[in-house]
């Protein structure tokens, strides 16, 4: 066999062999320095929905009080974990084998809102142990719930309508347009609407504010900036989905970080509302620095088709989760991540 026109450079371990043209002397080189090695990569704190808790997450919500998590399931159960105990404090019987789809608690903690199969959407006093509420209609499915800062409206999506509950008289309006997310700004004056735009509309009526950011695809994720002042937007497009921060009164945007390869994403500010987390498809949340848009930290372990995220309030903790019916929560540990970045800046 020839090997004159072979010329191939492969590398093993520490080794490097050349094979050249025949008669040619084979050199062998050993390496020169030490390869360096990388300090391990820093892990969750814990995971919720796997072993050994054995529950399959659906959906799930934090609590104000920066302690308990609803977590809905498919198996007719809501369940109440305490993040200090690491456990289940309670739990709520929704229906026989019922899937939960939605939770969300009210602001001041003491009601929780959730849908469960074709049932309508239901409140539940968690201090009486006992249903406080429901809506007056059935819907198929809530792909979402939340509520005004007053804790007096409730936002839902369901089957691309938009829709806001008033719970003081009872009634409900729809939104005339398609809506794939929506949030209250956080005085409760401003409701976003998001699909293939953002519509900014008065909660009470829904009447249009303006209109701004015209997206490529379809909003799967949106927030108000704590100071109410920017809107994060994950819009999911083919080829990917762009994460984008608008200013709530101009439309004026910035891009976060490069299109993610995914339609499963989640964008979330950090409680002082100077950091964005968002997942990518490497199985990572990446942070970002929400004023100047630099990349401040990248940890892994998280599922690559997480679309919830939500820190903690003192900012310690973010949980990931993605909502489908073998879900889990992750919980990662963050603080030093941010401020050792942001003390070099």
């Amino acid at each position: 066999m020839s090997f004159s026109k072979i010329c191939l450079l492969a590398s093993l371990s520490c080794v490097s062999i050349a094979l050249i043209e025949p008669g040619a002397a084979i050199a062998w080189e050993e390496p020169t320095t030490t390869p360096s090695v990388n300090p391990p990569a820093k892990q969750p704190v814990a995971r919720i929905g796997a072993k050994p808790t054995e529950m399959a997450i659906t959906c799930f919500a934090l609590a104000p009080d920066g302690d308990m998590l609803a977590l809905g399931s498919n198996d007719g159960t809501i369940r109440l974990w305490s993040l200090a105990a690491g456990k289940v404090i309670g739990s709520i019987d929704t229906k026989p084998k019922g899937y939960t789809g939605s939770v969300a608690f009210s602001p001041d903690g003491k009601t929780l809102a959730f849908h469960a199969d074709d049932d309508p959407v239901r409140l539940w006093d968690l201090e009486a142990g006992k249903e406080s509420g429901r809506h007056s209609e059935a819907f198929l499915s809530v792909e979402q719930l939340c509520f005004a800062a007053s804790g007096r409206q409730i936002g839902i999506v369901s089957d691309s309508d938009g829709f806001v509950w008033n719970l003081d008289s009872g009634k409900t309006w729809k939104s005339q347009q398609p809506v794939s997310s929506l949030a209250f700004s956080p005085d409760g004056k401003t409701l976003a609407l998001g699909f293939n735009t953002l519509r900014l509309v008065e909660p009470a009526t829904g009447t249009t504010i303006r209109e701004i950011g015209k997206m490529d695809g379809r909003v799967t994720t949106l927030q108000f900036s704590p100071a109410g002042n920017h809107i994060l937007v994950a819009d999911g497009a083919c080829p990917g989905t762009a994460v984008r921060q608008l200013e709530s009164d101009t439309g004026e945007e910035m891009i976060v970080g490069e299109k993610i390869r995914s339609e499963r994403v989640g964008a979330r500010y950090s409680t002082d509302g100077k950091t964005i987390a968002v997942n990518n498809e490497s199985a990572q949340v990446v942070f970002w620095d929400a004023l100047t848009g630099k990349k401040l930290e990248t940890l892994p372990g998280i599922d690559r088709s997480t679309n919830t995220l939500l820190f903690t309030p003192n900012g310690k903790r973010l949980l990931a989760g993605n909502n489908d019916s073998f879900g889990e929560v992750v919980i990662l540990d963050v603080p030093e991540v941010l401020s050792t970045k942001r003390a070099a800046q």
